[in-house]
């Protein structure tokens, strides 16, 4: 007899776009290169507390499936392997970039221009400085190409690396007369030379978005074409580790509503599962791995960031298991790291601390970067020992951020946000 592996099979993820209603048609679905996870196949029982004539239960009453967890680990990735023109978001359709969806659905919004691909941009004073100029006649107008709040990247050579890397950083003001020049939040950390690309971003930000995207998963096994749908799925929290010499993890738990178990329909026999994105290298700076506070690069240990939405039900006695709908009514982010202590530890909160901005990846299409303008230190931490080596955990949560220039016509709009993640 044959039987189904836990190890074997195919985790895919697509929109939806009627909660309650899930994806079924094999081709919306863009496999993960997750690990293997089962997903929840229960639902509520309401026990019959009834006096009976023996120890025997009486059968209990069938409940609603709403309200389980799955939760998924998996790799980061870029968006690209070969980037020629602006990274996209799509909400509809297959998903291209797993990653960047999930972040959007807790974040609560993203930005993306269709412009923001410069092919001939070039830098007129760029070392280590915080502006990026494009040459007179590139183009008319800057703010066509991305919004302040939004990620570019250059070419830029590094003191002590061979070769140039994609430098991030994010915008703070757009200036359109010649030449147009970005004023940037954060520097990029070398010299940038004349005639090279300025790419843009998907910028994921922090928003009040009030009913966050929803997805179907579908977890596939080997026999029989084995298939279950996980239907409405929201994004609960999302844990992203980002520690030195290491591979950028993220872990997403989705609430999940409804399930539906079938052998048969759309589902082909399970086939080769092909992954086309780029995994985003490990953290080191031959990597373009940097992490500053303020303006400087500052050695840490174990960054972790973990973003959570709180999700409250929209109850419709009509809705197939007792939901119509989820609602975000609050989202947090916090990010963690320890650094070595090189004199007295922190005995009170700063009451003023630096922005803080971490990249990962020096290739365009697969580079992550991370801002946060206006961190609130959130508690004193507590030392640990690394390596005999004294350090001082550091905990930091987004504050209220006002520093850029809101651009004209940018829909969405990321400026002032109070948290971003891009991938360029």
């Amino acid at each position: 007899m044959a039987y189904n592996l836990s190890n074997i099979g195919r985790i895919a993820i697509a929109h939806q776009t009627t909660f309650g209603t899930a994806t079924t048609a094999q081709a919306s679905f863009t496999p993960m290169e997750c690990e293997a996870s089962l997903p929840p196949v229960a639902r509520e029982v309401f026990e019959r507390n009834a006096i009976t004539s023996g120890h025997y239960k009486l059968t209990p009453i069938e409940g609603s499936q709403h309200g389980q967890e799955y939760t998924l680990t998996f790799p980061i990735h870029g968006f690209s392997s070969s980037v020629t023109s602006a990274p996209t978001l799509a909400t509809t359709g297959v998903i291209a970039h797993p990653e960047a969806q999930i972040l959007k659905a807790i974040l609560g919004n993203a930005h993306t221009d269709a412009d923001s691909y410069i092919a001939a941009g070039s830098v007129a004073n760029g070392s280590d400085n915080k502006t990026l100029q494009v040459l007179t006649g590139v183009d008319s107008d800057l703010s066509d190409n991305t919004a302040a709040g939004a990620a570019v990247g250059v070419s830029t050579t590094v003191s002590g690396f061979s070769s140039t890397q994609v430098r991030a950083a994010f915008v703070t003001n757009i200036t359109d007369t010649d030449p147009d020049t970005y004023t940037l939040l954060n520097p990029l950390g070398g010299t940038v030379a004349t005639l090279q690309n300025i790419y843009g971003a998907k910028t994921i930000f922090m928003d009040n978005e009030l009913s966050p995207q929803f997805f179907t998963l579908e977890w596939r096994s080997l026999q029989s074409s084995s298939r279950i749908l996980l239907d409405s799925c929201h994004v609960k929290t999302v844990e992203i580790t980002l520690n030195p010499r290491g591979v950028a993890m993220m872990t997403a738990t989705f609430v999940v509503n409804g399930i539906t178990a079938t052998d048969t329909g759309d589902a082909a026999a399970l086939g080769q599962t092909s992954y086309t994105l780029p995994t985003l290298p490990t953290a080191i700076g031959n990597n373009s791995t940097v992490f500053r506070k303020g303006d400087t690069a500052t050695a840490i240990n174990d960054l972790s960031i973990t973003i959570e939405q709180t999700l409250a039900n929209r109850l419709d006695h009509s809705a197939t298991n007792g939901v119509g709908g989820m609602l975000c009514t609050g989202r947090s982010v916090v990010a963690k790291f320890s650094e070595l202590l090189t004199a007295a530890p922190v005995t009170s909160l700063d009451s003023s601390p630096s922005s803080i901005f971490f990249q990962i990846g020096g290739t365009a299409g697969n580079i992550m970067a991370v801002s946060m303008p206006a961190p609130v230190m959130y508690e004193v931490g507590a030392l640990s020992e690394v390596e005999s080596a004294v350090a001082q955990e550091v905990t930091y949560s987004p504050g209220s951020y006002t520093g850029d220039t809101a651009t004209s016509g940018a829909s969405p709009d990321p400026a002032d946000s109070d948290f971003r993640i891009a991938f360029l």
